[in-house]
Parts: structure tokens; C-alpha cells; sequence
């Protein structure tokens, strides 16, 4: 959860890692991607309409992966 959502609520004061793009690691990240060495895991596509559905899911920790949304 971003540091930000959560600083109203906790008593330690919150960063979030200050990163910028590198060029040369998105250009061996996209190699990685497109070479299929690196692949996303997602754990199931629920219909928009689905979302309570999806978000139990996610909230009862059963998730292996993302949980895509479709519109």
C-alpha cells in the first residue's frame, strides 16, 4: 500500500523509495519480457461487475498472482 494512504494511520513516519527510470533497465527489462524469461502471474480476470467477488478473494489471502479486472 503507498506510503502516503497509510501515513494517517500509523505512528512511524512513512517513505516510499525514491526511484527514477533507468533507461538501460527498462531496455533489459523489456528484453526479459519480450523473450518470454519473464512472464506475469495472474491469479484470475474477474468481469468489472465482479469486483466484490475479486476483492473477497484478495482479502481472505487466497491470491498467487494479480487480479485483472475487465471493462
Amino acid at each position: 500500500m503507498p506510503a502516503r494512504v497509510m501515513a494517517p494511520f500509523v505512528s512511524q513516519r512513512i517513505r516510499a523509495p525514491e526511484m527514477a527510470p533507468n533507461q538501460a533497465d527498462l531496455v533489459a527489462l523489456t528484453a526479459l519480457v519480450e523473450s518470454g524469461q519473464v512472464r506475469p502471474v495472474i491469479d484470475g480476470t474477474y468481469p468489472l461487475v465482479e469486483v466484490p467477488e475479486a476483492m473477497r478473494h484478495f482479502e481472505a489471502g487466497h491470491t498467487k498472482g494479480k487480479i485483472v479486472v475487465t471493462v
